[in-house]
């Protein structure tokens, strides 16, 4: 069961460490071939190519019905390579404590499936709906849409107050929108839409795996 006041870092879930030790071992080897102890400089350029999501490779797979193991390999890859250490170090803490909650509150396999999956549409949805060429990396989506099973698991302990329920999403509004402004002042890519794609998909799944949990939120939904 999920103790909101227990240590974060401490009996972290066998999946979560496992979801997470990509992250290291692939930030440390890129650590260790920028300082010149191994490998080439320019190495984690090399890797977000060939494991970063690009959106034109899904388009052309779309458009040519060539869905070769490249297209989807990159679904998944694209979490564990970050464009720096910065990048990686919030990615990394994102997992560890919304896995960690996901894993003790909802299941170990249901973290696992709300990883890759959300993961994974959050990718798609980016791609159909945002005309984007800008790659998508790190495990921002899949930390989403945790946050968006976290958001459904604090809705269902809310009261029946309108207050209370809104609370619930007070971490993944406030998320969005600096994102969104981050968007609109410095220009950035609209990677929040797989972001938002993902917190959608990682709800549902919640909602889904809460014994009543869809008939709760109908309810509530008729009630408002």
């Amino acid at each position: 069961m999920y103790d909101p006041n227990g240590p974060v870092v401490n009996n972290l879930p066998p999946t979560v460490i496992l979801v997470f030790l990509p992250m290291v071992i692939a930030e440390g080897f890129f650590a260790g071939a920028e300082a010149g102890l191994w490998g080439q400089q320019g190495i984690r350029a090399l890797a977000l190519q060939q494991y970063a999501y690009f959106p034109e490779v899904t388009e052309q797979a779309i458009q040519n019905g060539s869905w070769g193991l490249d297209v989807f390999w990159r679904f998944v890859t694209f979490s564990f390579i970050n464009i720096n250490f910065l990048g990686a170090l919030f990615a990394g803490v994102m997992t560890l404590a919304l896995g960690k909650f996901v894993a003790e509150a909802l299941g170990e396999v249901t973290f696992v499936v709300t990883f890759f999956a959300t993961a994974a549409f959050g990718a798609l949805i980016y791609t159909l709906l945002s005309g984007e060429t800008y790659p998508l990396f790190g495990a921002y989506p899949a930390a989403f849409g945790m946050l968006g099973a976290f958001s459904f698991v604090m809705y269902t302990q809310a009261g029946g107050m309108a207050s209370q329920q809104m609370r619930a999403f007070q971490l993944l509004g406030v998320l969005l929108v600096l994102n969104w402004i981050y968007v609109l002042f410095f220009g950035a890519a609209n990677t929040w839409i797989a972001e938002l794609a993902a917190a959608i998909l990682g709800f549902a799944i919640a909602a889904a795996r809460v014994p009543g949990g869809v008939d709760l939120l109908l309810s509530r939904l008729r009630q408002r």
